[in-house]
């Protein structure tokens, strides 16, 4: 009579029995007293495993041109920034390198302008907060002006503080409940200076800069300012640098593929994208759009429709948005266009040669009787083992009989039935 507890030679016979189960069906799986050269393998294996995924995030940052409109009239170097649902564009330069106060609204719908500053004005920093776009300083046919205007959704200003010095060519970022108005051109020649401002304060500085710039790139990422590239007045600059203002340090953290001033800069979550911009040449603007993380590491990110430098960008329902520019002719752009991160596309996977599943009959054993140990041979299969191996027949003649059978590897714990992994649906790409 058989009782519950089964006698220890039965367990030893059966654990034997599952060893030789994995070892003959190929199992990869390495125990904690593995070689060490397997666990230099093993983890050479996870390397290779997490390069796909390298890959994706590289496919995922990548942006394509999802819409285009058209400005009421050309612009380059205007204040931007989303307030609420809509973008607001702020002065500017036209075709003929005058002024402007336009305000205009360039999305959504149809651009259209809405208002007008208190006077023209190009090359503004400017940023949202609270429902209201904020515009700090500008050059003008006089110089540099020191106005900070704020601006509603429906067009109305109104004059709300004045900046610590006149100054232009600078960039304006939001970061919590604050507005930092970074670099710019002052009468006494670039600057290097962060300032920090919320309205109904005086702003105040937070931060100075390693080299005087303007005409950078700047977003907030992560809780830190992230400026690329600017000139400090004589030439373009590389330098990726964080600004922390609430710690009033500001780092090198990369470097752009090359020098690079005039360009648009907007963040797309954690992404820093940064948009087109030129050289030390007036005619060496650029198509590339980099991608910078809160590291400072750069990748390709895909291309504007044009060439262009003293374009806007900001980011609106998980687009970018980019308004203006001048092209390397010289030519001033009304374009809107409408920028969305490309859908990483599934490919779909084949069995390479040799190494599917066998094609034909099938062995219904798991071990073969030649590959058994001596010891065990003449041991017969428990009943729970040989159930386990007749399922895992069941399954290998199944998957020979689909249209595409693909052989993946078994987990630690599949491996030990020695089971192969059936043919898996194939994936399919999203409709574009």
């Amino acid at each position: 009579m058989t009782g519950r507890r089964r006698p220890r030679g039965r367990v030893a016979g059966t654990w034997a029995v599952c060893a030789l189960v994995a070892a003959g069906c190929g199992s990869r799986a390495h125990g904690t007293g593995s070689a060490p050269g397997t666990t230099t393998h093993a983890a050479a294996q996870a390397t290779s495993t997490a390069r796909p995924a390298a890959g994706r995030d590289r496919r995922s940052v990548r942006l394509g041109l999802v819409g285009t409109r058209s400005l009421p009239a050309p612009v380059q170097l205007p204040g931007l920034a989303r307030v609420g649902t809509a973008v607001l564009a702020a002065g500017g330069l036209d075709r003929a390198d005058t002024s402007t106060a336009d305000i205009v609204r360039a999305g959504p719908g149809a651009p259209r302008r809405v208002g007008a500053l208190p006077a023209p004005v190009h090359d503004v920093g400017a940023a949202a907060l609270g429902g209201r776009l904020y515009v700090f300083g500008g050059g003008s046919a006089a110089g540099p002006t020191d106005r900070i205007t704020a601006v509603t959704p429906a067009g109305r200003v109104r004059t709300v503080g004045r900046l610590p010095v006149a100054l232009s060519d600078s960039e304006a970022v939001t970061l919590g409940g604050t507005v930092y108005v970074i670099g710019g051109d002052a009468a006494s020649g670039a600057l290097r200076s962060v300032y920090a401002y919320r309205p109904g304060r005086a702003p105040r500085r937070v931060a100075t800069l390693p080299h005087a710039l303007r005409y950078a790139a700047a977003a907030g990422v992560g809780g830190r300012l992230l400026v690329a590239g600017g000139t400090d007045g004589t030439t373009a600059r590389d330098e990726i640098l964080s600004v922390d203002p609430r710690r009033h340090r500001v780092r090198v953290i990369g470097r752009l593929p090359a020098p690079l001033a005039h360009a648009a800069g907007a963040a797309l979550g954690p992404t820093f994208y940064v948009l087109g911009g030129r050289g030390d040449a007036t005619g060496s603007q650029r198509r590339a759009i980099w991608a910078i993380d809160a590291k400072g590491s750069v990748r390709r990110a895909g291309r504007l429709p044009v060439a262009l430098s003293d374009l806007s960008a900001v980011a609106s329902g998980g687009r970018l948005v980019v308004v203006g520019g001048r092209d390397p002719s010289g030519t001033v752009h009304g374009e809107v266009y409408a920028l969305a991160p490309a859908r990483p596309r599934e490919r779909q996977r084949r069995p390479r040669p040799g190494r599917g599943p066998p094609s034909g009959r099938r062995r219904g054993p798991c071990v073969p009787a030649s590959s058994r140990a001596p010891s065990t041979a003449a041991t017969s299969t428990p009943p729970t083992a040989r159930a386990r191996c007749r399922r895992s027949s069941a399954g290998i003649r199944r998957a020979s009989t689909s249209r595409t059978p693909s052989r993946t590897r078994s987990t630690s714990s599949t491996s030990a039935r020695g089971a192969w992994s059936g043919a898996s649906p194939s994936a399919r790409s999203p409709s574009t």
